[in-house]
């Protein structure tokens, strides 16, 4: 076991935060905690089964189907059960918490794990869950880049379908304030790993839109920091001009930011990105790996652009 664990020490993943790698810790031993069955291969009327009992409305019978999942291949999964077992994860997410259906964390990491197993076998039908994840942290980072231009698309309509203010109820428009600043981090990953020029002229006129939206409206440190990351990562002109306005603490404080502690975070990550200086959001991989033939912006129209 605890060579198990040195794999996993904390400075080997960039950024990760003591929660997300208790996330990572738990998605890794969920297997034992649910009960690993022998790899098997799995009859059509088997999958319809399982399909059915991940959708189900108890506990025990999720995760009884995410218990014989773990000893299935992905691969040899059909289009319905992947697609069955993306909506339960998304379907718990979006569950009002008294109304989930499973029981705690530790569940629901379970059966989420096996979302990404789905990611990292290429598959986007898991992109709508993945998106949402709450404080996804690097592993999921690591998916939706392995995913590529669909899930980059995807994530590009969530961020701008929401607004990056404080929000008093910490939700807009179905958007919670870690969904929009994780999506603009995981975007940054796309520009930092791939390279502004891979973007056609209207992505990158979208993106630098997007930074400067959330530089010049935003009023908490976390989305400020998100959009201060994707400023460093296109280093367009423009953005990183409202980026150096935010190492001015009146200016700061004008934005109506009066917490010490935030003034300060903001000011030191403003400084930072001016240096270049600021941590880029990955997946805890020297290089993430993903197919050429997916990457945003690289078919022939962008080409000619």
């Amino acid at each position: 076991m605890n060579d198990v664990f040195s794999g996993l020490r904390m400075n080997r993943v960039p950024g990760l935060g003591k929660r997300a790698f208790l996330v990572m810790v738990v998605a890794c031993w969920a297997p034992l905690a649910v009960g690993l069955s022998s790899q098997e291969t799995l009859s059509r009327a088997a999958q319809v089964a399982l399909a059915r009992d991940l959708r189900g409305t108890s506990a025990k019978q999720v995760l009884g189907a995410v218990n014989r999942l773990y000893g299935v291949p992905v691969e040899e999964w059909d289009g319905s059960l992947r697609q069955a077992l993306a909506d339960a994860v998304l379907d718990e997410m979006m569950r009002p918490r008294d109304q989930k259906v499973l029981d705690d964390v530790h569940q629901f990491v379970a059966m989420s794990d096996l979302a990404l197993d789905i990611a990292f076998e290429g598959d986007t039908v898991v992109i709508p869950a993945l998106i949402l994840f709450p404080e996804g942290g690097p592993v999921i980072t690591a998916a939706l880049y392995e995913l590529g231009e669909p899930a980059f698309r995807a994530l590009l309509d969530m961020v701008s379908s929401a607004l990056p203010v404080h929000f008093a109820d910490h939700r807009t428009q179905g958007v919670t304030r870690t969904m929009y600043s994780d999506g603009l981090d995981v975007l940054t990953a796309f520009v930092h790993y791939d390279g502004v020029d891979t973007f056609d002229r209207d992505t990158q006129a979208e993106l630098r839109a997007m930074a400067l939206r959330t530089l010049e409206s935003a009023t908490m440190w976390v989305p400020l920091r998100a959009g201060m990351r994707l400023a460093q990562a296109l280093g367009d002109p423009e953005a990183l001009a409202a980026v150096e306005a935010l190492t001015d603490r009146n200016t700061i404080r004008a934005r109506g930011i009066t917490d010490p502690r935030q003034i300060n975070w903001i000011e030191r990550d403003a400084k930072d990105a001016m240096a270049g200086r600021m941590r880029v959001p990955c997946c805890g991989l020297p290089t993430p790996y993903r197919r050429p033939s997916t990457r945003p912006g690289m078919g022939e129209e962008a080409k000619r652009k």
